[in-house]
């Protein structure tokens, strides 16, 4: 074999070599056996998690959207965009042909939160829209490491935009109550960028 052969044979395992490690090292989670709440933070308390797996079991059998909640412990090197994107795609939330996914992120170590939309919401959820929920529901709530009510909050807020949308009926009386509690701990800032990062101060 020559050396010019031997060299670029060398160079081509290197190269297979940074692809695999690259791999690993930004790997993000996997979807838990719920696949609507991934507590990888351990964070939420059993009433959150199971008022949010009934929730969506009723929303994705009415219009096949999805809202899936994540939380990790850190973000492995990675931005919260990358992370996000990597995982929305990974877990196929929402429906297929509708894209109407919604992912809900929260980074505890970097101490930061991401909403993640699919397309076939971005209509009824745009930047001003999606940066006002943050605001007003979670965030607060976030900052104080009131875990619980945060998430919540936002997944109720997230819920009444979809629902309104659809034009369907699930059932929220509690859903209501939290929202309009949390409505007087708004925090409201102008958004620029669609699929905003929120920092949890």
């Amino acid at each position: 074999m020559s050396t010019l052969i031997k060299n670029k044979l060398k160079i081509f395992l290197i190269i297979i070599v940074l692809i695999l490690f690259t791999k690993s090292v930004y790997a993000v989670v996997e979807p838990t056996r719920q696949f609507y709440v991934n507590d990888y933070a351990n964070l939420l308390n059993s009433d959150t998690e199971n008022y949010i797996i009934q929730k969506n079991q009723s929303l994705q059998e009415q219009t096949g959207a999805q809202i899936v909640v994540v939380t990790v412990p850190n973000l492995e090197g990675q931005s919260i965009e990358e992370y996000a994107t990597e995982l929305f795609r990974k877990f196929g939330i929402g429906d297929k042909s509708k894209n109407n996914g919604l992912l809900l992120l929260l980074a505890l170590e970097e101490r930061k939160f991401r909403v993640e939309v699919g397309y076939g919401l971005e209509g009824i959820l745009p930047d001003a829209k999606t940066g006002r929920i943050q605001d007003q529901y979670i965030i607060p709530y976030l900052s104080n490491n009131n875990w619980d009510e945060g998430i919540k909050n936002g997944f109720n807020a997230f819920l009444d935009v979809i629902v309104k949308e659809y034009g369907i009926t699930i059932d929220r009386e509690e859903a209501q109550t939290v929202a309009s509690t949390s409505s007087s701990n708004s925090n409201t800032r102008n958004r620029n960028k669609y699929n905003c990062v929120c920092f949890i101060l």
